[in-house]
């Protein structure tokens, strides 16, 4: 039985796990509550070792949150009282909202109960997901819905704005006259089509000239449609397929399908490495290469069964694999399929690849199974 991992960093983390996160209120009697959350999966990979989510910081106030100032500062750390009076509360507090509970290094904890509720009053509880650096997801999550514009009185309307541009010239504009834009500079384009908002990024190293300008927007136009791969690399590079009744690897490097060296058998591998797991159908048992072929055990069902054992496996009889860790089961990388799903994806002439690296569009040719570029 085999398994590839792939381990990925990518920017605000704590971002993408912390908009994960429900948070609830509930109140136990007319002077307590409980405040609730769910801890998120790991954003990359799916191991807890991943996991950008170290910890959660609550706080609670008498009107909406706001998010220039309630919210935590980034490398700050704040202490958190369970008391929502004012009055006897020693917390933290940010702009008048009350520090709550603060959990530091917690992946664990997942409600916090408070006291000091005065009956029949509104109270507004958010939580901020912290990571192991003191960065916290500042728009956070909320036990209520913000109002549009938390910082605007009710009063005020956002106005329109109408900017006409016009360019001055007797000749007309050809190919090779300067837009202006600058090298090393990022516009932003925003084009209404049938009543819908675009935003088309231009980099003006890019676009010095009317011609290589006009080209990047119709590049940006094609990124902006349906069914495309946005990647440095063709879909599925560097995975694996393999073909069980023939008893061959393939590694699809993003082109073409390559075969790799493997070992196909029922008896023990003669040096498998340590980590390595080993399915032996003849008697369907998991073993564990650790120095030796260690038996581990793993549960066959077609149901999501309770309280399982830490890393233990789950395969749910159909198509998927899991891993419980700790707190949540991991969906592993598994494929079932009579298809070689790492041979040219089965597309249509309608596919678009946007290449990141090159800033390139590439269209897919359904007569020769390959990507050509395209302006």
């Amino acid at each position: 039985m085999g398994q590839f991992d792939k381990f990925l960093d990518s920017p605000g983390r704590i971002n993408s796990e912390g908009k994960n996160i429900e948070l609830s209120f509930q109140r136990t009697s007319d002077t307590t509550a409980r405040i609730s959350w769910n801890i998120p999966s790991p954003s990359s990979g799916c191991n807890s070792s991943n996991q950008a989510y170290d910890g959660i910081v609550i706080t609670v106030s008498n009107k909406p949150a706001n998010y220039l100032t309630t919210s935590p500062k980034d490398g700050n750390y704040y202490s958190g009282d369970a008391t929502v009076d004012p009055d006897l509360s020693t917390g933290d507090k940010l702009d008048g909202a009350l520090v709550v509970g603060a959990f530091y290094n917690d992946k664990t904890t997942s409600f916090l109960d408070v006291t000091e509720l005065t009956p029949k009053t509104a109270y507004y509880f958010s939580g901020y997901a912290v990571d192991n650096v003191a960065r916290y997801y500042k728009e956070g999550v909320h036990s209520y819905s913000l109002p549009t514009g938390p910082e605007k009185a009710n009063t005020e309307i956002d106005l329109p704005a109408i900017q006409d541009v016009g360019i001055e010239t007797g000749d007309g504009i050809g190919p090779n006259t300067f837009t202006g834009l600058k090298q090393g500079q990022n516009y932003v384009i925003t084009v209404l089509v049938n009543g819908k908002k675009y935003k088309l990024k231009i980099n003006g190293t890019l676009a010095l000239d009317y011609d290589d300008l006009v080209y990047h927007i119709n590049q940006e136009f094609i990124r902006l449609t349906e069914d495309k791969f946005t990647s440095p690399y063709p879909p599925n590079t560097n995975a694996y397929y393999i073909d069980v009744p023939h008893q061959k690897i393939y590694q699809w490097d993003g082109y073409k399908s390559n075969i790799a060296e493997a070992l196909f058998q029922n008896d023990d591998p003669s040096v498998p490495l340590d980590g390595t797991y080993w399915y032996n159908p003849d008697n369907a048992e998991l073993s564990l290469y650790a120095g030796g072929w260690n038996q581990v055990p793993y549960t066959l069902a077609t149901f999501d069964f309770s309280n399982p054992q830490c890393y233990q496996f789950w395969f749910d009889g159909t198509t998927n694999v899991y891993k419980w860790e700790k707190v949540l089961w991991c969906l592993l990388p598994t494929y079932i399929s009579d298809v070689n799903p790492l041979l040219p994806p089965p597309l249509d002439c309608n596919s678009f690849w946007y290449n990141t690296a090159t800033s390139l569009i590439s269209q897919w040719d359904i007569q020769t199974a390959s990507w050509n570029n395209i302006n």
